[in-house]
């Protein structure tokens, strides 16, 4: 399966594929960081990217999200400081659903 494919893959069909052996969480890592990567620069979607390479699907999370012990900036001047003290309910729900980031 070409990268490009895998992109544009749900994080349901991403782990069908790990499941039946056709590729492994730590390639699906990769091909993500390689495509922010390369595509990042253009379009500045991301303030802030762990490039440790994860044994787990990878997830963007919203910068208006609280993670806690991460900076939750919204983008905005008045938080570049701020860093969250607490895990926003959906980040809990993903946590117990093992997507443990590198946040």
């Amino acid at each position: 399966m070409e990268k490009e494919e895998i992109l544009k893959l749900s994080v349901k069909d991403l782990e069908r594929l790990v499941e039946d052996g056709k590729i492994t969480k730590k390639e699906i890592y990769q091909i993500y960081l390689e495509n922010i990567q390369k595509e990042d620069d253009k379009i500045g979607a991301y303030l802030s990217v762990s490039d440790v390479v994860e044994d787990k699907i990878p997830i963007a999370i919203k910068d208006n999200v609280n993670v806690i012990g991460t900076k939750t900036t919204s983008a905005s001047k008045i938080l570049e400081n701020y860093v969250s003290p607490y895990d926003a309910t959906i980040i809990k729900y993903i946590k117990e659903a093992g997507y443990r980031n590198n946040w």
